[in-house]
């Protein structure tokens, strides 16, 4: 039994270890603007009002995935370095998990070690946890941040009475 479990653990690896890299191979000649991500089904303006954080950060550990399911992988564990607050109150380094999608006509990747993105995100309440779930990423371009920023401005104002 314990045998069977290495094995079972080791193919999972493998399969997330592939799934990273083929992601890389397909998106080294890519702008990075041009590569889906987590929640790219979501548009920025759906998911300001549901994030109970926003924040630039950069990737300095990408965690542990997992490709259980047959049609998203995820992240556990990934370490982030916030660089910029843009709603909440997030610490100055925070672990996340997130999701990427590639099935059912949808191709997300992994974001990569060392780039900045910005990060929409749910605090976790449950003990054992990483400290929040992502809901969306985008690429921390200057135009994405300003659009963010407005979003944020806007929907504060709509929700005073």
């Amino acid at each position: 039994m314990k045998t069977r479990n290495i094995l079972l653990l080791a193919s999972i690896v493998a399969l997330a270890i592939g799934h990273s890299l083929e992601a890389q191979n397909t998106t080294s000649g890519m702008r990075q603007t041009d590569i889906k991500l987590s929640g790219s089904d979501k548009k920025p303006e759906e998911v300001v009002a549901n994030a109970d954080t926003i924040f630039v950060g950069e990737i300095a550990e990408i965690g542990m995935g997992d490709t259980k399911a047959t049609d998203r992988c995820a992240y556990y564990g990934v370490k982030v370095k916030v660089l910029q607050v843009l709603k909440g109150k997030p610490d100055s380094q925070v672990v996340v998990t997130l999701y990427t999608t590639f099935g059912g006509g949808i191709q997300e990747y992994a974001p990569k070690v060392g780039i900045s993105y910005i990060f929409f995100a749910h605090k976790n309440t449950e003990v054992g946890w990483d400290a929040y779930t992502v809901i969306k990423l985008l690429p921390a371009t200057d135009d994405h941040v300003t659009k963010v920023k407005g979003l944020i401005t806007t929907g504060s104002a709509q929700s005073r009475p």
